[in-house]
């Protein structure tokens, strides 16, 4: 969706997205509930599901969340973790 491969209102064959992707129905169901959670697919009745039509303003919201989660993440471990993850993290860091 973000590479403009989906595009608004047109409903994804569930059989090209097993094919496209080498995945089982269940992966699809999941991935399909996952973006429904997130406000990016909306199921239509008697359509199907569909990419949601976002404004500006709910793109900036959804990518603006996981930047602020990320740092509060990186706050956390700075403050709470232990020698040895700290080394860890260092070591796997690059």
């Amino acid at each position: 969706m973000i590479r403009s491969r989906f595009t608004a209102r047109i409903e994804q064959s569930v059989a090209l997205l097993y094919a496209r992707y080498e995945v089982s129905r269940t992966v699809v169901r999941e991935v399909r509930r996952q973006l429904e959670s997130e406000g990016l697919v909306t199921t239509v009745p008697s359509h199907g599901p569909v990419v949601t039509e976002l404004t500006v303003l709910d793109a900036k919201a959804l990518l603006e969340a996981p930047s602020a989660l990320e740092g509060l993440a990186g706050a956390l471990f700075a403050e709470r973790a232990t020698a040895g993850q700290r080394e860890h993290e260092d070591s796997s860091a690059g």
